[in-house]
């Protein structure tokens, strides 16, 4: 941060960004698999699950398995595009799944 005469852009800005918690994602992401309504209802209890799962092991400092768990839940949702999750669908849960694989920082 300098002067705005040293800001060579002559842009200013200012102002905080906030991201929600990966908790907070990983509950909105397994909302938004429940809303689909998916069926058969076992893929959307895998999938819940799998959630679950990375939810279980991020409140246990467990990085490594909720990383696991998170891509094991984008591995079937890829595996179920086009099948039992519309395409755009399942690209939606890709890219809420790609925001906590960042946020937990999965590699």
């Amino acid at each position: 941060a300098g002067a705005y005469s040293c800001n060579p852009a002559g842009v200013v800005f200012g102002g905080t960004l906030k991201f929600g918690g990966a908790a907070d994602l990983i509950r909105d992401l397994t909302d938004a698999v429940r809303r689909l309504n998916l069926t058969p209802l076992g893929i959307e209890n895998s999938l819940t699950t799998k959630l679950q799962h990375v939810l279980i092991a991020f409140d246990a400092g467990s990085i490594v398995a909720g990383c696991g768990s998170l891509n094991a839940f984008i591995h079937e949702v890829q595996a179920q595009s086009g099948k039992a999750i519309n395409a755009a669908d399942a690209d939606e849960l890709l890219v809420s799944a790609d925001q906590i694989r960042a946020v937990l920082g999965c590699l």
